[in-house]
């Protein structure tokens, strides 16, 4: 049995698909996993929710439940694996989806060394949103689209209403699928631009496959089929109209640290911020291959320029959509960087046929590599470390504490402890608030923030609400006004305290 062709550039790329895998299955704990969790085992259980189950504020309102596939999914896999089994989910997605973005940086004309080095890059860009949370399914998935829409064009054919399915997948996993299916509608102007330009003979970029109008019907259909797809999930139309409400909600957007736009700063808390960084380094590729092709007269392909112009108006406005733009955007980078590349004088060189002594060091180097990352990554996803990074984060011991001294319930707690709440507290402590902030509307939100931030109005939340427990973070200002106020301090430790009265 012959021995793999393992070339420098080959063991590359594989470097670099695991070094991502390894920086994204860490202990990354997004706060809001524990809700997910929790509502995997209440729809096993129960069915789909309609309206809010979790809280006593908001019980009975509307909840559109977009992600409830994904909720199941995780919570099987946690039951199957544990959280050791969610981080290295994690990491394999975002190592699939690093990978894609290496391909569509290559269809660009970039040598494979500079596109390992962008497709870094991007990916560092998407850093903020790593972790085992519903969200990075869409990453995934809008690569795999963009990848499958530039095959089309190459090799058109009915095959391409293979994206209904897909569609009709991703919705139920998230209504981040309209992203894909926005995509598909920017896919489709750009190729029609496209066709007409060259009937016109307006296009420089002649070597580019042009769609014939059978084609462009198509997918056109596709696109409507896959927007219909919202349809067949238990919200139904709640499901497209979804991520509408969350755009258009100005607390979401101004109060939610991911709903904000990128942090460009050189430093962020005395550390370099290496998602702000890579993204800059990315936005002057793009600017200066912009200026390279102007001035050699480099024909454009108008379905990339769209992609990337659309999502970087995205990703600018909110670093949710960082990665929207990091896949989507990557075949305009690749162009740039080409480009840019051959005006510094630069030639791509070709990939060399590896000797059998250059194969068989790269598979050693490979296998060395493999094994040290493994025993890292097992180290990092041990039990011992996912308990010490979930204690860093989530009341642990002051929940324990709650639900062993039956304190008095309704609990006012912090934003980021209502997902640790539902998922080892429910039904017996409903939350006052957590990560699903659609859910709770202006008013509670208002109610939330006033008593959070000492309003003049803190203590009409409490009252309101018949409170008589608080769970908030051992630093929070609220503590003050609580020692002052007749509460008293019932439990306490590093990261949380509980007051009662």
């Amino acid at each position: 049995m012959s021995l793999p062709r393992l070339s420098v550039q080959r063991l590359l790329m594989l470097v670099f698909v695991g070094t991502l895998f390894v920086m994204a299955s860490g202990p990354l704990i997004d706060t809001d996993l524990w809700w997910h969790l929790a509502n995997g085992r209440y729809i096993l259980a129960n069915g789909v929710p309609a309206t809010d189950v979790y809280s006593y504020t908001a019980v009975g309102h509307l909840w559109v439940v977009h992600e409830w596939l994904s909720d199941v999914l995780f919570y099987l896999l946690y039951q199957l694996a544990g959280l050791r089994g969610l981080t290295l989910m994690a990491g394999a997605v975002i190592a699939a989806t690093g990978w894609l973005i290496y391909r569509l940086l290559r269809r660009g004309g970039l040598g494979n060394n500079s596109a390992v080095v962008l497709a870094l890059l991007l990916a560092l860009a998407t850093s903020p949103s790593w972790g085992a949370r519903p969200q990075i399914l869409n990453f995934l998935f809008t690569a795999i689209l963009v990848e499958t829409l530039l095959r089309y064009r190459e090799r058109p054919g009915r095959w391409i209403l293979v994206l209904v399915p897909f569609f009709l997948l991703w919705a139920n996993l998230h209504s981040g699928y309209l992203v894909g299916v926005g995509l598909l509608a920017v896919y489709l102007v750009g190729e029609t631009l496209q066709a007409r330009w060259r009937a016109a003979a307006l296009s420089r970029a002649e070597n580019l496959p042009v769609l014939a109008r059978p084609d462009l019907v198509r997918v056109a259909l596709t696109g409507v089929l896959g927007l219909c797809a919202g349809f067949l999930t238990p919200a139904t139309y709640r499901t497209v109209l979804f991520p509408l409400g969350t755009l258009s909600s100005s607390r979401i957007q101004t109060l939610i640290v991911e709903w904000s736009s990128p942090d460009f700063h050189v430093t962020a808390g005395g550390l370099p911020n290496v998602a702000g960084i890579s993204l800059m380094v990315v936005l002057l590729v793009l600017v200066a291959g912009a200026i390279g092709a102007v001035r050699f007269r480099r024909g454009a392909d108008p379905t990339v320029v769209l992609w990337a112009l659309v999502t970087l108006v995205m990703a600018l406005t909110s670093q949710r959509h960082v990665p929207i733009f990091a896949v989507a955007g990557a075949p305009l980078v690749g162009v740039a960087a080409s480009t840019l590349l051959a005006g510094l004088g630069a030639r791509a060189r070709p990939e060399r046929n590896p000797t059998q002594s250059m194969i068989v060091a790269n598979t050693l180097i490979a296998a060395v590599l493999l094994v040290s990352a493994g025993l890292f990554v097992a180290g990092r996803s041990s039990d011992a470390a996912l308990d010490r990074a979930v204690a860093a984060v989530e009341p642990v011991a002051a929940t324990d504490y709650l639900l062993a001294n039956h304190l008095p319930g309704r609990v006012f707690n912090s934003y980021e402890y209502g997902g640790w709440l539902i998922w080892k507290a429910y039904p017996t402590y409903p939350v006052f608030i957590d990560g699903r902030t659609e859910v709770y509307g202006d008013e509670v939100f208002d109610q939330y923030i006033r008593t959070k931030f000492l309003s003049d109005q803190w203590r009409q939340s409490l009252n309101d609400y018949q409170v008589r427990t608080v769970m908030i973070p051992s630093g929070d200002p609220l503590r003050l006004v609580l020692e002052g106020d007749g509460w008293k301090l019932a439990f306490s430790d590093s990261g949380t305290r509980l007051y009662t009265r």
